[in-house]
Formats: structure tokens, C-alpha cells, sequence
């Protein structure tokens, strides 16, 4: 089976990583990735990850087909959307500046699955990126930190626990909440996304997003049991703040982890 094929070979109601073949890759990197936008693309297999996490979104939530209509098809894959956005994201890009470095590259374009000397426009790729909804970059984080996992970039020996509020752009957003965090701090109308990071890399390990007037506490067991029966992590420490000192969480650190 090709590698390619193996990457599809999921249930429709699986979280089971798509494989692919790291050998010719060191055994252990260093703790820092300097590499370029490219390279990351290349080393992570991020394209692959992409396509897996759009195809496993779209069974998951099935949408209509495209209805038959005259005119150009659609050309640019929400796989590649996902890449362009992971490269936006992590080297801290504005839309425009991830645009131009896409177009600027064409090793980096042919790697995050654009056509031959075409990117997509900037409009474009902000309406787009914004219907693609949070499940499909959901799955997407997913597959990076199990590559990062089989890299020995991320250990997942030392975690912790933390949220943030983030603001959203439209006051109807019917799923975001009010936050009153504390009286000499503004409230915040949006969302509080929920974190597992790894301390000896820095990075996130897993997230859940909930409106922003949502206790962290309540969802500290559920974020651990995602990261541990996940990926696997021999976890020794747990460090958060005050916020999350129950003794339901101190049993489960002490007991099962």
C-alpha cells in the first residue's frame, strides 16, 4: 500500500494519527526548529496532515456537494488553506505577508499543495479560511503534535495547564460569552481556548475552545485524558494556577496519572 493510500485508511469515527514514514529524518532534533517555512512543511509532512484532517472533518460533518454551476471550479484545496494558515500563524505573518512569501517561493507553494505558480488571493483566502470552521484545524494540530511527538520535539513529560480569552470580530456570534475575568479588567465577548502545553518544548499539545464566560477547572480532567490516551505521554508533572485547584484534579493527578 502506498503511503498515500495508507494516509486515508481511518473510520469515519477515528482519531487514529495518519502514519507516515519519518526514517530518513534524524532519530532526535534539536529542541529549537530553525527552519524555514519550507522545511517545516517538508520535515512535519504538513500537506499529508492537512488532507487527513480535512478528509476525517468531512465524515465527521457531512456537507453537500458543490452545486453544478457554470464557471471556473475551485482550484485552491482546504488542505492548503490549513498549511498556508499553519505557516501565517507560527512565523507570525499578516494575510498579505503570508501571500507574498507563497508567491515569492515556489518550493514552498509546490509543498503546501498550491498549482503550479498560482496562490490564492488574500480575499479570497480569508473568507475561506474562515468557513473552514475549527474541526478540520482541530485535527490538523492533532497530526502535527504526534510528527513533533515522533520527532522528540515535544515529550509531553512535564505539562501544563493553562486559557486564554480571545475576542472575536462579530458581537452575533451566538456561540461566544461574556467574560468578566476581574473588576479592573474589561470584559471579553468571545471565546477561552483551553490548553495542555509541554513546558520542555513550549509548545501545545491539545486545546478545546469554549465561550469565554466557560470555568477553566471543569475541563482540566478532559484535556489530560485527551492528551495522555492521545499520544501517550508518561506524564511526571502538572503545573497550573490557583484556578484549577480542585481535589477532583489532584485525585486524578495523583491516582491515574
Amino acid at each position: 500500500m502506498s503511503e498515500s493510500n495508507a494516509l486515508f485508511q481511518v473510520q469515519p469515527h477515528s482519531l487514529n494519527l495518519p502514519w507516515t514514514d519519518l526514517s530518513p529524518l534524524p532519530a532526535k532534533l534539536s529542541k529549537r526548529l530553525w527552519v524555514t517555512p519550507q522545511e517545516f512543511l517538508v520535515v512535519t509532512h504538513a500537506l499529508q496532515l492537512a488532507e487527513w484532517a480535512v478528509t476525517v472533518s468531512q465524515r465527521w460533518r457531512p456537507t453537500l456537494p458543490l452545486p453544478a454551476r457554470r464557471g471556473p471550479k475551485p482550484v485552491y484545496r482546504d488542505s492548503s488553506l490549513l498549511v498556508m494558515a499553519l505557516i501565517q500563524v507560527a512565523w507570525q505573518m499578516a494575510y498579505a505577508e503570508v501571500v507574498d512569501y507563497f508567491r515569492a517561493q515556489p518550493p514552498a507553494a509546490q509543498a503546501a499543495g498550491f498549482p503550479g505558480g498560482r496562490v490564492i488571493s488574500i480575499g479570497q483566502y480569508w473568507e475561506r479560511r474562515r468557513a473552514l470552521g475549527v474541526l478540520p484545524v482541530w485535527l490538523f494540530f492533532l497530526g502535527l503534535v504526534g510528527q513533533l511527538t515522533r520527532l522528540a520535539v515535544i515529550k509531553g513529560t512535564d505539562l501544563i495547564l493553562d486559557a486564554t480569552t480571545q475576542k472575536v470580530w462579530f458581537h452575533t456570534d451566538a456561540e461566544a460569552g461574556w467574560s468578566f475575568p476581574k473588576p479592573w479588567k474589561g470584559s471579553v465577548w468571545g471565546y477561552k481556548v483551553h490548553t495542555v502545553l509541554c513546558r520542555w518544548s513550549e509548545l501545545p499539545v491539545m486545546f478545546l475552545v469554549t465561550p469565554a464566560n466557560c470555568q477553566e477547572s471543569p475541563l482540566a480532567i478532559p484535556l489530560l485524558v485527551l492528551t495522555v490516551g492521545r499520544f501517550g505521554f508518561s506524564v511526571k508533572v502538572v503545573r497550573a494556577d490557583a484556578g484549577y485547584f480542585t481535589y477532583a484534579l489532584l485525585n486524578f493527578i495523583r491516582v491515574v496519572l
